[in-house]
């Protein structure tokens, strides 16, 4: 029972309640003591219960009997009101509480001149015994009970103090108080609750306590000094009603209040009159308002006239009970400047779930505006450059089909020209979808990155960016020169590179892959040894590039896609398994032709040309492909490069 529910039963005891201690002093009593004695109750706790009669040899009598029988039962007194010289004749029963040698008295009166016969009076005894013994229990189920020494050495507890402290009994009595002190409060505290009782005062107070098990809990505590004669404490009597729970849910309220005041997003709520509720430090920093000077505000503050429609369509989302996900608008901020955000919305429903208002998270997007910008205008100068080429290329071709009757070989140089072109454009197409897509995925990418703590991720990103931008123009260049890669003219820039840089550079290209895997598809990687290796590391991320880019293209989602490295003292094998629709047997040997496609790939997109660019870097560093294949089962590229020792890299590889 919790000490609420003490004090409410007590003050449903009909009769006047006394709580006394052994030695004749009140502790506690009820409201109808309150009203019968004309007393409040800061009045007679403390005072001595037989100055209360107009015979108080009779009332200590009657308290002797109490401590030597245990009860006493229709003892007549006579008892005096406040400020009144006339006297009332009340009838009293008396119980006994004893715990060790803590003893405490509980008696009911009750005005007999209402009372005709002895029936009567019988009657009222038993309910007060029954109203006596009621209290007792409730008490003693209800709060943590304890009396202390003048010295603060415990003297009694009863078994809720002991299930809470999780220290037995005769482990606490004897012992200073201080056994449960959490040593959570200071100095000071400690000496103002000391202060306090040894003034003869009541102290209340929240105070966190320590278990025998070393856990801590929290209690609401009441502490009551027993004094003598001289107006001395000689004893305290402590209530403590454990609070634990709700410390719990204060500490967790706190906890989110700082998550809320730590995020550089704004986090706002409004009533659904618009009217502003809450305001935390992002919305300052963000908007430029205090939380003073926006408090009360209606939302409008923040929002450009022009975007007060939108304002009114979220709303209506929300008053049906519908959550609005990353909406992009424009707020404004105190200078009158205007910003792009990215708005989550949600309705705030009380517990009986009814809309009572709006929780809103907004972020500044302006940056990430600003670099799609930077973006497409890039886009549209790569745009440019292609066509610009492309119409240059288109000219070269016309120039020399007039050129043709003056050149024997005119006719094998035109026709070399159409399917350079037509080679070029198919390429080019097959060759920058790659790129452009990162592009596009780490642009949306970046959007999600705009807290201070995450500049190294944005910074990633950026460099994915950077980097495909120039492969494309630096793929753009090698296709110019297909012409002149044909003749042999354009070698590889092969160089030593570490186990460690290979594994790296795998791991960044499948990381750059994953952006575009089908649902639930996974690329999993695995290197064996750790000799250093001799590639073009340009060639070799196309190679892995165009092999993996397949793989994802022909495995339906949910599959793995399997990369195996494996580096041997002459050479380095590289193989990609997938668990897609395969090849057909009889088409195989035709992969490497340009614009081939097998039969089984003609509803997929491709240019044919993948695996034909892929044999001829390969050739570049005197490596080699070998494919394996089963139809619906899957497919496995394995692509082996030499090592080609020279004076030059010689020392390396030994290291």
């Amino acid at each position: 029972m919790k000490q609420s529910e003490t004090h409410s039963y007590l003050a449903e005891i009909i009769f006047p309640f006394f709580s006394i201690d052994a030695n004749g002093y009140i502790l506690n009593i009820n409201e109808a003591a309150e009203k019968f004695t004309g007393y409040s109750s800061d009045k007679l706790i403390a005072t001595d219960f037989a100055d209360l009669f107009t015979e108080p040899l009779n009332a200590r009598d009657m308290m002797q009997q109490v401590l030597t029988k245990g009860f006493v039962t229709g003892l007549p007194l006579s008892f005096c009101f406040a400020n009144k010289p006339s006297h009332t004749d009340v009838l009293f029963n008396a119980v006994l509480y004893q715990y060790k040698d803590v003893k405490k008295v509980y008696a009911v009166c009750s005005d007999v001149s209402q009372y005709q016969t002895l029936k009567e009076l019988e009657e009222l005894k038993n309910k007060i015994i029954k109203e006596i013994t009621d209290y007792k229990y409730a008490l003693d189920e209800s709060s943590m009970v304890a009396t202390t020494d003048q010295k603060g050495i415990i003297q009694y507890v009863n078994d809720n103090f002991s299930k809470i402290s999780k220290y037995r009994s005769d482990e606490l009595i004897g012992q200073d108080e201080s056994i449960i002190n959490s040593g959570d409060h200071n100095e000071e505290f400690i000496r103002d609750l000391w202060a306090t009782i040894a003034t003869g005062e009541t102290w209340k107070g929240e105070m966190k306590n320590k278990a025998k098990d070393g856990t801590y809990y929290w209690v609401d505590t009441i502490i009551v000094p027993f004094v003598n004669e001289q107006g001395k404490p000689y004893k305290y009597l402590s209530i403590r009603t454990d609070i634990t729970e709700r410390k719990k849910a204060e500490e967790e309220h706190l906890l989110f209040e700082l998550i809320i005041n730590s995020s550089d997003d704004a986090i706002i709520s409004k009533d659904l009159n618009g009217n502003i509720m809450s305001w935390n430090r992002g919305a300052e920093t963000i908007f430029g308002y205090t939380t003073k000077e926006a408090l009360g505000k209606h939302i409008s503050l923040i929002i450009p006239p022009e975007y007060l429609s939108d304002e009114l369509m979220i709303m209506e989302k929300i008053r049906q009970g519908v959550h609005v996900e990353h909406y992009e608008t424009k707020r404004l901020k105190k200078n009158e400047r205007q910003i792009h955000v990215s708005l989550m919305v949600s309705p705030i429903k009380n517990t009986d779930g009814n809309i009572i208002g709006v929780s809103k998270i907004a972020r500044d997007i302006t940056n990430r505006k600003s670099l799609e910008s930077e973006l497409k205008q890039l886009n549209t100068e790569l745009e440019q450059m292609v066509e610009g080429r492309t119409k240059m290329l288109r000219e070269s071709l016309v120039a020399l089909e007039n050129s043709k009757k003056e050149l024997n070989h005119a006719l094998k140089t035109e026709k070399e020209l159409n399917e350079l072109k037509s080679r070029f454009v198919t390429m080019a197409s097959h060759e920058f979808r790659t790129p452009l897509s990162t592009i596009l995925s780490s642009t949306f990418l970046l959007e999600n990155y705009n807290a201070s703590s995450e500049v190294e991720k944005r910074a990633k990103h950026l460099k994915y960016i950077r980097r495909a931008v120039t492969d494309m123009k630096s793929t753009l260049e090698d296709f110019l020169s297909l012409g002149k890669l044909e003749e042999g003219l354009i070698k590889p820039h092969m160089e030593v590179i570490s186990a460690d840089e290979l594994s790296t550079k795998i791991k960044d290209i499948i990381e750059e892959m994953e952006h575009h895997c089908k649902n639930q598809q996974r690329i999993v990687f695995q290197q064996q040894n750790a000799f250093p290796v001799y590639v073009d590391k340009k060639f070799f991320r196309n190679v892995l590039h165009n092999l993996l880019s397949n793989a994802i293209k022909y495995s339906p989602p949910g599959s793995i896609i399997q990369i195996n490295s494996t580096i041997n003292k002459d050479q380095l094998l590289v193989s990609v398994e997938d668990k897609g629709i395969g090849i057909p047997e009889e088409d195989i040997e035709h992969l490497s032709d340009r614009f081939f496609r097998a039969k089984n790939a003609s509803d997929i997109q491709g240019t044919g040309l993948g695996l034909h660019i892929v044999g001829r870097y390969l050739s570049l560093m005197n490596g080699h492909i070998e494919i394996n294949s089963k139809l619906n089962l899957g497919t496995t590229f394995s692509f082996y490069i030499p090592f080609k020792i020279t004076p030059t890299n010689e020392n390396n590889f030994n290291h």
